[in-house]
């Protein structure tokens, strides 16, 4: 008996125990450890400026940075694809960025339930209506962090309210997956002392990724500075190896929830701006050549539609050229660089 308990011990608790430590204790995409929330927070709102790791989950930051802040004449939802958006675009108004990587349309949900908890509402919502979001291969997780934002906003937009309780169940799910992932350990591993830490910062610094107190990200000069070359190799591997825009056709679900969310902000008088991001020229090009990619081609229409619906305004396409925009505007296969992006916003 003893020898059986030693051996479970051996072979499946000391190694999960190891896998827990080492995940929880690196965390290298901070998923797990949230004691950095409040503190950075706090030093956006008063002005700070802040550096640290690329590609962090931001949901729980700026969900605490709303909701600690008066609230914007301007506020932007999107994905990585609008982080570099800034205030610079609207002068004279304040502005907050409340773009996150891989958001999805209940991350939106999520932030506007922040609003709704606050009692005010924006002058002006810019959603960044990224193509996959009507398709059926993006997934997005990471919208948990936002579980009771959620669940307010879909009480306030569809007089339903999902279960809190199955919301926090899936949540812990989530988290107890990344604690015990060999995935997630070997990247922990892997970039161990070289994964940046949360510091804050008074001036830019140009070799980090840094969140600046409009809630807008800037990134290292190496990724916005790359080469025409280097980032037309981006371009092409993204298209092999994403399989986020490989639908063919829109989903009528993912079409009524964001419906859902455009007719509710319309009914607290804001206003709409539907962006459509644009793909990188050898990007767009290949997604063209695929009939495994039709659904993307039938995004920018059903975005208009929907914008027609409640009078609200679409810019941007998914074509680059319609944009008149070159290679020298991105830093990989589906995101402007900065510079462009802002440039692009000023001019529209």
């Amino acid at each position: 008996m003893k020898k059986s308990i030693l051996r479970v011990f051996v072979v499946i608790v000391l190694p999960l125990a190891l896998i827990a430590g080492i995940n929880y204790g690196i965390d290298p995409d901070y998923l797990l450890n949230r004691h950095y929330i409040k503190p950075l927070a706090k030093e956006l709102l008063s002005g700070k400026m802040v550096e640290g790791p690329i590609n962090v989950n931001s949901r729980m930051l700026k969900k605490v940075w709303m909701q600690n802040m008066k609230t914007p004449e301007i506020l932007i939802l999107g994905s990585s694809r609008t982080l570099g958006l800034s205030q610079v675009t609207y002068p004279g108004k304040s502005f907050f960025n409340a773009s996150v990587t891989n958001c999805s349309i209940s991350d939106m949900y999520g932030f506007i339930g922040v609003c709704i908890e606050k009692g005010n509402f924006p002058l002006e919502v810019i959603i960044c209506a990224d193509q996959w979001l009507l398709g059926n291969r993006f997934v997005g997780q990471n919208q948990f962090d936002l579980r009771a934002e959620i669940a307010i906003a879909d009480n306030a937009i569809d007089g339903k309210s999902r279960n809190r309780i199955k919301m926090k169940q899936e949540y812990f799910k989530e988290k107890l997956i990344q604690l015990f992932s060999v995935k997630y350990m070997l990247r922990a591993l892997k970039i161990r002392g070289k994964s940046g830490l949360f510091q804050v910062a008074d001036t830019v610094v140009t070799g980090k990724m840094m969140f600046f107190p409009d809630g807008s990200r800037g990134l290292p000069a190496e990724m916005e500075n790359r080469t025409v070359e280097a980032v037309r190799k981006r371009a092409i591997s993204y298209f092999y190896l994403s399989n986020d825009e490989k639908f063919v056709n829109i989903e009528a679900e993912k079409v009524e929830q964001m419906d859902r969310l455009l007719g509710y902000l319309k009914k607290k008088n804001c206003h709409v701006w539907l962006y459509i991001p644009p793909y990188h020229p050898r990007t767009w090009s290949l997604l063209q050549a695929s009939d495994q990619h039709a659904g993307v081609f039938k995004t920018d229409e059903a975005y208009k539609r929907l914008a027609e619906k409640y009078g609200f305004s679409v810019v941007g396409a998914s074509n680059p050229e319609v944009l008149s925009l070159t290679e020298n505007d991105f830093y990989d296969g589906v995101h402007l660089k900065s510079k462009s992006l802002n440039r692009y916003f000023l001019k529209n």
